[in-house]
């Protein structure tokens, strides 16, 4: 009787790169909380809640780059002559450029037109860290050839931020709506 004798092997390295990307980040103006299609109560007339909401509307196509680099560590075993089965992690530190836009808008106001709405932002995105932990299970096709399928958990560190300004020196109006 012949038995079967198992090979595990272990797995390390390290790998480095770099990273470019291109993207759109975007924002659409939405209805503002004085909204009297919505019945909501407006004390101020003409709607600055609702022009200011529309300051909000931007779009852009930021684009990141920098240096991407990482271990992995994992383990095979050939369980029988053609099968394997296995597991790996791996980690990868992003040292990337932030994607960021920003934009100014004014919206006129159609009751005030010395007194427009101009509004500011930014939006910006980043992505610091990444990795994986998957199981994987193989059938040598030949010695050298192995079919193989793997699955498992991947995870990241993402990061959005963004900032809207509404800065109103000459409003004459004397009830702002409440947020």
């Amino acid at each position: 009787m012949t038995g079967v004798q198992t090979c595990a092997l272990p797995i390390f390295g390290v790998n480095a790169g770099y990273t470019f990307s291109a993207g759109s980040l975007s924002s659409i103006g939405l209805p503002g909380p004085c909204n009297p299609a919505s019945g909501g109560g407006c004390t101020a007339v003409p709607n600055y809640s609702q022009l200011g909401a529309n300051g909000a509307t931007f779009a852009g196509s930021p684009k990141g780059h920098g240096i991407i680099g990482g271990i992995q560590v994992g383990w095979n075993s050939q369980i029988s002559p053609t099968t394997v089965l296995g597991v790996e992690a791996d980690f990868q530190g992003i040292g990337a450029s932030n994607k960021r836009v920003a934009w100014a808008v004014t919206v006129p106001s159609p009751a005030f037109p010395a007194q427009p709405v101009n509004a500011t932002g930014s939006m910006s995105e980043s992505l610091r860290y990444l990795g994986t932990l998957r199981a994987r299970v193989g059938f040598l096709v030949t010695p050298s050839v192995m079919l193989y399928a793997t699955g498992g958990l991947a995870y990241g560190n993402s990061r959005v931020s963004a900032s809207y300004s509404l800065p109103c020196a000459l409003c004459t109006w004397t009830t702002f709506p409440a947020s």
